[in-house]
């Protein structure tokens, strides 16, 4: 149907004031969005970080991360920095090192969701090295993870909790480039393979508290290892002196903390011969016998002729006999003794080694009722002092050698 020349006009007219207010409405909203950004402006006068370039702002991201490897806590970064605003989540998911720290808590209730947490977090890391914790409390549900393809290459630590000597041997074998290791051992009791034994070449640091079963130093080989802890340990010195003579590592620190409940007793002083390189040596409740050894090897310079801190933990007074196996624990008085005559000799040997530092710390006391050193124990410290050694003896809060 043919329109008029009237009809025409109208259909102009109602577009032409349809154009008008579509283009009022715009202007308005241009008035408004200036408004918008110049209040902005304003406020991020108060706030420089939304000035930063993203670059910037990554790597003040990076230095939110919690200081110690944990579960996902939506909380705390770098989970609350995606729910800030569009740019931070931007920012978050693109910036690998906020994701390289992964704690899987493994349960029988839930198998997919540690999973779609390692795949998450694994993918976002991209080709930065990955610390990771695995907590296991149900075999059944290891398997969907075991059956996930790692960069096992990009694994540099890790925290190892609940597993058998055979089962941690071949975890470690898949994981070359690992250089802290952390693995505390509450399996024991039950007949299992024996594992194959295992050099690794690239681990630089062990943490271990094994109490029950074989120690899995029996069959290791750690030519890089610079430090080396026991914790809570059932220490088997002969598996130890056997490590280190065929691993010959660089150790440089070496710390036995048997626990409160037991006492460190070296039968021998072969075990230093094995640590020329070491830094740092601490022993933690030492028996009569293994305090007699140390101070004795350790009464000359030639003895671990690199050592720059002792440290000697102790408890005020050694604990009642009726406790067999810490019936042979020295007290902070002996210890003292111990080390004050240790450091004479070496004086009086005109030690030319470096000097060190000595900390003898006693545990159990906050100072109340701590006995003094005698005068003549105040004048050897003083000795010791002059002759550029630095020592400690008391808790933590009170040097009485001060």
């Amino acid at each position: 149907m043919n329109q008029t020349t009237a009809d025409l006009r109208r259909e102009i007219y109602l577009l032409e004031r349809e154009i008008d207010r579509q283009a009022a409405t715009l202007s308005a909203n241009r008035s408004h969005l200036h408004n918008l950004q110049a209040n902005l402006r304003e406020r991020n006068s108060m706030f420089p970080i939304h000035a930063l370039p993203p670059e910037i702002i990554a790597e003040v991201f990076v230095h939110c991360l919690p200081e110690e490897t944990s579960l996902a806590n939506y909380s705390c970064a770098p989970f609350v920095l995606l729910r800030v605003c569009k740019a931070w989540k931007q920012i978050a998911m693109s910036t690998a090192a906020l994701w390289t720290n992964i704690n899987i808590l493994l349960s029988v209730y839930n198998e997919e969701s540690p999973v779609q947490t390692l795949e998450c977090m694994a993918q976002r890391s991209s080709e930065m090295p990955l610390t990771v914790a695995i907590m296991d409390y149900a075999t059944a549900a290891m398997e969907p993870f075991c059956r996930i393809s790692l960069p096992y290459e990009n694994i540099t630590e890790l925290v190892a909790d609940s597993y058998y000597t055979d089962e941690l041997i071949r975890l470690l074998r898949d994981l070359p480039n690992l250089l802290v290791f952390r693995y505390t051992q509450r399996l024991g009791g039950t007949a299992r393979p024996t594992p194959a034994s295992l050099v690794h070449r690239r681990l630089r640091e062990v943490h271990l508290s094994e109490i029950y079963g074989v120690p899995v130093l029996q069959y290791l080989t750690l030519p890089s290892l610079e430090t080396l802890v026991f914790n809570e340990s059932m220490m088997d010195w002969e598996v130890l002196d056997d490590f280190l003579a065929r691993s010959k590592p660089p150790l440089h620190r070496l710390a036995f903390h048997p626990g409160r409940k037991r006492t460190v007793t070296l039968p021998h002083a072969q075990t230093w011969s094995w640590t020329p390189q070491l830094t740092e040596l601490e022993l933690a409740y030492p028996s009569r016998g293994h305090l007699e050894v140390s101070c004795a090897r350790l009464s000359s310079a030639a003895s671990l002729p690199k050592l720059r801190i002792l440290v000697l933990r102790c408890r005020q007074s050694a604990p009642s006999s009726y406790r067999q196996d810490l019936q042979d624990e020295v007290g902070l008085s002996e210890v003292v003794e111990c080390v004050l005559e240790m450091m004479g000799k070496r004086i009086d040997d005109g030690d030319p080694a470096h000097p060190f530092e000595i900390r003898v710390i006693a545990e159990d006391t906050d100072g109340v009722g701590l006995v003094s050193l005698s005068d003549a124990q105040k004048a050897e410290c003083r000795k010791i002092k002059s002759c550029g050694f630095n020592i400690w003896i008391g808790p933590e809060q009170r040097n009485m050698a001060a």
